[in-house]
């Protein structure tokens, strides 16, 4: 098959090609890196017309950054997956959508409410043709600097931002990757599937594990509790 791979050049997105290139599919890439950009609806409508299948992975993900900007967050990741789904509609192509576990508090962040917005254009207008895979705290080597773990990794000592009892459902990137290949199956499409471990583990566990100083800071706006619900993906 033709793939295309918006984000390509990213954390998941990178590995993604590799891995259905390793599978024998022709993999397009389309990332900003390369000048092509999901919020432009008529490069965005040329690439889908040619591919058999769209991996939608490209989105803002800074969570704080969302707060000071949550114009350009909108703009990237509503009204890209806005071009992405009618493109998809238009060439009747089937759509994979990496959304976040932070939808199921799209009030906690504009990044939030951006991906929760998306993610309902799509279960309204092509869910039929989609599915959407809402991915929780992915980690690996080249993980983006500003995930929880890349800044354990790199801080000394380490901050926690509250008491440290709020979780998280950590999934390693190649696991993650394994799953969206698995996606392109027939079986998987209209469904809304959580993709994590199922086992949540509180920050201050986890900061333990680095064998650092920490310190306290106070509370940041995120979602508190975070587990995947693993059934449909079991």
């Amino acid at each position: 098959m033709r793939i295309l791979v918006t984000g390509g050049k990213g954390f998941i997105g990178s590995r993604l090609c590799i891995a259905l290139g390793e599978q024998g599919h022709t993999v397009l890439s389309f990332d900003l890196l390369d000048e092509h950009d999901i919020r432009m609806p008529r490069s965005v409508d040329k690439a889908i017309a040619s591919v058999d299948v769209v991996y939608h992975l490209a989105a803002l993900v800074d969570v704080p950054r969302s707060f000071r900007y949550p114009n350009s967050y909108y703009k990237t990741n509503i009204l890209g997956t806005f071009n992405i789904v009618a493109a998809c509609q238009k060439h009747n192509k089937k759509l994979i959508y990496t959304s976040t576990a932070a939808c199921y508090d799209e009030a906690s962040s504009p990044y939030a409410y951006s991906k929760y917005i998306a993610e309902q254009f799509i279960h309204t207008h092509h869910m039929d043709s989609s599915v959407v895979l809402r991915l929780f705290n992915v980690y690996g080597d080249g993980m983006n600097k500003i995930t929880m773990l890349s800044r354990f990794l790199r801080e000394n000592p380490i901050t926690i931002y509250g008491d440290g009892t709020q979780t998280r459902d950590f999934i390693h990137v190649d696991d993650v990757v394994s799953i969206l290949v698995a996606s392109l199956f027939p079986t998987w499409t209209g469904y809304i599937v959580d993709v994590g471990t199922g086992k949540e583990k509180t920050v201050l566990s986890i900061a333990k594990q680095f064998k650092k100083p920490i310190v306290y800071a106070p509370p940041r706006e995120e979602v508190y509790a975070s587990r995947a619900d693993i059934v449909l993906l079991k």
